[in-house]
């Protein structure tokens, strides 16, 4: 069931009112639950040697945290995404939820977050094949049988669990449905955000 404002209208639909973690996370409990914390990662690759220097990459992360600062997922510190923060921060988050037509960028700097209260609690809730992962040697390198083999779950937190959050600075919201579509940019000044309805 769709969540409703007071006015009757999704509360996910942009109006000039609500803010774009407001739409989101209206949207999403709008959606499947399969589909409803899954966004694509886009990031630039460093400058270096290898053929792909300076190209963009991007990755799926299944978000588990969207609030007005921000939103955050978990990560290995030894993945790339971890690895070229203190290169180049800047990040874009892409949502596209069918379910609803509404297609959200947003963009800012990508940070390991130093909370280590929410570390831990995140970590106690990880699955133990999810607690597998970091126990499984370094992603990228060359495949190594033996050590994917012999790892093991541990309940004690790996130093290799991290929690990545992109700050957000500016959100480009769009409602594909229906024509016209509804559009805004949601622009953060001065930690005060502004909306601007635009084209299309």
């Amino acid at each position: 069931m769709e969540p409703k404002s007071l006015d009757n209208t999704p509360s996910y639909v942009p109006n000039g009112k609500r803010l774009w973690y407001e739409l989101l996370q209206s949207a999403i409990a709008a959606s499947p639950p399969q589909s409803m914390n899954v966004a694509q990662l886009a990031t630039l690759r460093p400058t270096d040697s290898t053929p792909i220097s300076n190209r963009p990459t991007v990755r799926s992360v299944n978000i588990r945290s969207i609030n007005k600062d921000g939103l955050s997922f978990c990560s290995d510190k030894r993945a790339a995404k971890a690895q070229i923060l203190s290169q180049v921060p800047e990040a874009e988050l892409h949502f596209w939820l069918p379910q609803v037509y509404l297609q959200m960028r947003l963009s800012g700097k990508l940070r390991i977050n130093k909370d280590e209260k929410m570390r831990q609690e995140w970590w106690s809730s990880l699955r133990p094949h999810e607690k597998l992962w970091f126990a499984w040697p370094t992603p990228a390198a060359p495949r190594d049988e033996a050590a994917l083999a012999a790892a093991k779950p541990s309940e004690d937190i790996s130093d290799d669990f991290a929690i990545l959050t992109l700050d957000v600075d500016f959100v480009d919201v769009s409602l594909l449905a229906p024509s016209p579509f509804a559009r805004e940019l949601h622009i953060l000044r001065v930690n005060e955000w502004c909306i601007q309805a635009v084209n299309p």
